[in-house]
């Protein structure tokens, strides 16, 4: 499931409008973004990867040294050899 964290009600408005546009980009861009990034959490802001870590913190903590004022989605980047069930 992915989520944004949000800090104000501007933050909360604003990040809901951006979360659907990256998640929507996330979804039509899958593929290429599971062969580059399998098995990692990504952090989307503005329909960009601007951080990846092995845990949802780790892929905040580097979106947050790159663009500070980003309130990134955290996606779960699955391996394509895999099935998820949910």
């Amino acid at each position: 499931m992915a989520r944004r964290i949000n800090t104000t009600a501007y933050d909360t408005y604003v990040g809901e409008a951006m979360a659907s546009e990256d998640f929507e980009w996330v979804s039509e861009n899958l593929i290429q973004l599971q062969e580059k990034y399998a098995r990692l959490f990504i952090a989307v802001w503005k329909r960009q990867v601007i951080g990846v870590g092995e845990s949802p913190s780790q892929a905040i903590k580097q979106a947050r040294e790159r663009v500070t004022e980003s309130n990134p989605l955290v996606e779960y980047v699955p391996d394509p050899k895999y099935i998820l069930v949910v």
